[in-house]
């Protein structure tokens, strides 16, 4: 036996010994705390099985609890819930005297009496109709309709103009639930169309339609579509015509999907959706331009799936003239339904702006089939030039070889918009086996956003591939055969991709006589390259070019990547931070290289800004980072130590000399 089984015996066995093991006395104190007892007694219902013997041995003691006057509610409320699962005839007089007590017996004793087969249940809340008022009568009614006891209609007949609202409610409903024709009779004489008599008059009706007494009911349903009831009712009516397989429900439809109210509308339309046949199909198209929007949404939003060429020819021809929420359904049903035959219609959509071209490049991304894709690619050449951008942006969503033989010949083109459409694609998509297409491309266009686009596909490209110095050489045979302005975006792409390669031909051109390539080979280095191997060209270039502007560039470059370099230890950050101010020409490059000592914690550091101190167009900045670097600091969640040592204590007293500002003195002297 498993320890979870012993557990529950243990259980079971206390539950049996609480109450000196009678747990029929324990649950006549039942206070709604202590469930042994409880626990117990459904233990015994459990073991009893279906012994018939033993479950009425049962029963008689839950009857004697029932009629104990000093048995608690609680126990009493334990006892009903017994008998709703295992009760006979015989605890029926029990609960029936429970029923004119107070409200919360008679409660409880319904739940058990709705529950007890056989006649004297029904019987007995028949005779606490009569008996009762109030709450207590509303429950007896409302169980009078959980049983459909057929019965029971005289009497709640007369109460459905009882003027106790709830009380004539609860027999308006529980007519509804019983379903008989005395019951529709009754119910069908009230004429009245307030929702709650409405919906009792459908629930009735339609369970005479099960019964097979369609000819009593049907046409009553088919009135309570009508004008004049409430709207929900009208919608469940003609639903279940449509589910009876009415033929009055195709113009009921009809007539109500013009309906002013729009939830009228969209129900009917859900309606027509369901249970669509081909002669209602054929009316709502010739009704189209008379449909409310609406109607019209839930139509197409319902035949997307249903490929019939009745639905397929109304919702291409929604998607070229309706607009708003109608022409985005259409859209979205055409590309379901319609098939390669919405392809020109989706792509010439695609190509104008605004939502709908939006949602039309979406759903030509999503339409299934090779037919579909085949006809994507074939107007992707030959469509208009818009059509063909905007289905390069498709052709991207569409993985495949021949999604990405299109990108390519659409990248060829000579229409700017659709290169550039189409380059933009394959910056998504695109591998290293594209990049030597869109190398040529990049070097004999002449259009800069084709070349810019060539440019961040390229990279994006070899980016992906895992051998990129491979995709680099392409670029690097193309670069001296180039013109201009291809070769500057060249130069930009190697700066991207980095390797030694690329390294050296940047190296290369930062030596140009060309000034236009020189400089971009520069700004490459300087503003795009990102690891350390670039730093030792980058400050030969600030020591030696003869140009200021290079020499600045340069020098900003090199002391950005001493900064990102998380490999660098603080000393030979320190180290290469000295490097670059023995060459600094402007204060701009000293406060950068400022910025760089405040991450590194070491009095050689404090002794660099110290020196500064000397230069008045930098002094705050590198009193800043004096007072910095004295204190803890937390930066990107690292927590940055104070510096100490005798070049701190100089420092701060070489700030309180020179100082103009006050502020800055008193800091310095409280951190002395």
């Amino acid at each position: 036996m498993g320890l979870a089984s012993v557990f529950a015996l243990l259980g079971v066995l206390g539950a049996l010994a609480y109450g000196q093991e009678d747990p029929y006395r324990g649950i006549r104190g039942y206070d709604f705390q202590n469930r042994q007892t409880v626990d117990a007694i459904h233990a015994r219902i459990r073991n009893a099985g279906k012994d018939a013997a033993k479950l009425a041995a049962i029963e008689t003691q839950l009857i004697a609890v029932l009629k104990d006057p000093a048995a608690t509610f609680a126990g009493k409320q334990e006892v009903c819930k017994f008998l709703w699962s295992m009760g006979t005839a015989r605890s029926v007089p029990a609960l029936e005297a429970m029923l004119l007590a107070d409200q919360r017996q008679a409660d409880a004793a319904r739940y058990a009496l709705e529950h007890i087969p056989g006649p004297e249940a029904s019987a007995a809340l028949r005779r606490a109709l009569t008996k009762t008022q109030g709450l207590s009568r509303v429950g007896v009614a409302n169980s009078l309709g959980v049983r459909r006891d057929a019965l029971a209609v005289p009497l709640l007949s007369r109460l459905v103009a009882n003027e106790d609202r709830e009380t004539r409610t609860a027999a308006i409903r529980a007519l509804g639930r019983i379903g008989t024709v005395e019951a529709f009779q009754t119910l069908r004489r009230l004429r009245g169309r307030d929702i709650t008599a409405a919906q009792a008059l459908l629930k009735c009706s339609m369970a005479l339609v099960k019964a097979g007494k369609s000819s009593i009911a049907m046409p009553t349903i088919a009135t309570l579509t009508a004008a004049g009831y409430p709207k929900v009712i009208r919608v469940a009516a003609l639903r279940a015509l449509a589910s009876f397989g009415s033929s009055a429900v195709g113009a009921l439809a009809t007539k109500m999907l013009t309906d002013p109210d729009p939830y009228i509308q969209r129900g009917a339309a859900m309606v027509c959706v369901q249970f669509a046949t081909a002669p209602s199909t054929k009316k709502i198209a010739q009704l189209w331009s008379k449909l409310p929007a609406n109607a019209k949404v839930v139509l197409l939003s319902g035949w997307a799936d249903r490929k019939e060429p009745l639905k397929a020819r109304v919702a291409l021809a929604a998607a070229q003239n309706e607009s708003g929420a109608v022409q985005i359904a259409a859209i979205r049903a055409a590309a379901r339904c319609a098939g390669a035959t919405a392809v020109p219609v989706l792509a010439a959509i695609a190509a104008k702006n605004g939502d709908a071209s939006a949602v039309a490049r979406e759903a030509l991304a999503a339409m299934p089939g090779q037919a579909a894709a085949a006809a994507i690619v074939r107007l992707s050449a030959a469509g208009t030039v818009g059509e063909r951008a905007a289905l390069m942006a498709v052709l991207a969503e569409r993985p495949g070889k021949a999604s990405l033989e299109a990108l390519v010949a659409g990248a060829r083109t000579a229409d700017e918009a659709v290169a550039a459409a189409a380059l933009r694609g394959l910056q998504a998509v695109g591998s290293a086996e594209q990049v030597p297409a869109m190398t040529s491309v990049l070097s004999a266009t002449s259009h800069d956003s084709v070349r810019e686009a060539a440019a961040r596909a390229i990279v994006a490209c070899i980016q992906r591939s895992p051998d990129r110095s491979a995709a680099t050489a392409q670029i690097i045979r193309e670069l001296e055969s180039s013109a201009r302005s291809a070769r500057i975006a060249m130069l930009g792409v190697l700066a991207e991709v980095g390797g030694p390669a690329s390294l050296e031909e940047l190296r290369k051109a930062a030596m140009s006589s060309d000034a236009e390539i020189k400089r971009a080979a520069i700004q490459g280095l300087a503003e795009t390259w990102s690891d350390a191997s670039a730093r030792p060209i980058l400050l030969d270039i600030a020591r030696t070019d003869s140009q200021r502007t290079s020499r600045v560039l340069a020098l900003r470059g090199y002391l950005r990547l001493v900064a990102q370099d998380a490999g660098m230890s603080p000393d030979d950050k320190v180290a290469a931070v000295e490097a670059a101010l023995k060459i600094a020409e402007r204060p701009e490059e000293k406060r950068q290289a400022l910025g760089v000592l405040r991450d590194c914690r070491t009095e050689r550091s404090v002794v660099l800004a110290t020196q500064l101190l000397e230069d008045k167009q930098v002094f705050a900045e590198a009193a800043e980072t004096i007072l910095d670097l004295a204190v803890p600091q937390n930066r990107n969640n690292r927590d940055l130590p104070a510096v100490q040592g005798s070049a701190v204590a100089t420092a701060l007293d070489k700030i309180i000399a020179l100082a103009d500002s006050d502020a800055l003195k008193d800091r310095a002297r409280k951190l002395k």
